[in-house]
């Protein structure tokens, strides 16, 4: 019985991951904690990689060609008296609003407080005398 060949370095890599760079990134920080992840995907410059991590995700009919990044702190004066700061949030090309969140840990309030912040961002959207025909969709994108 003769071993398989050893493979190369980028041997059956896709092309956008470099094969030399361990998962949890050069120096061993992985892009699953927060500041991390806000860096990669939130900072400004870093939309057209959201769009791919959009696209890629939730595999949209149109897919997604643009975004705006919007600011990540939920405001508490507008309901609860709560504070909320997300990992990020975007408006796409479409009128979307998408919550994106990367959590490390699955403890056990987190589908409440996944629901909250997409119904603090779905009812953020309108203000007094406002028609709720301008409602636009609200994306709760989370990783755990």
């Amino acid at each position: 019985m003769h071993a398989p060949p050893a493979k190369q370095p980028g041997e059956n890599t896709p092309p956008h991951v470099n094969p030399g760079i361990p998962p949890d990134g050069p120096v061993g920080i992985s892009p699953r904690v927060d500041l991390v992840f806000q860096r990669i995907f939130g900072a400004p410059g870093s939309e057209p990689l959201l769009i791919d991590l959009l696209n890629s995700v939730l595999r949209p009919t149109r897919p997604i060609a643009e975004v705006r990044l919007l600011n990540p702190v939920l405001s508490p004066e507008a309901h609860d008296g709560r504070l909320i700061v997300v990992d990020l949030v975007a408006i796409d090309d479409q009128g979307a609003q998408v919550q994106v969140e990367m959590q490390t840990t699955a403890h056990a309030h987190l589908r409440p407080r996944m629901l909250h912040g997409w119904a603090r961002l779905y009812g953020g959207q309108l203000t007094t005398g406002q028609a709720f025909s301008e409602l636009r969709p609200v994306i709760s994108l989370w990783f755990c």
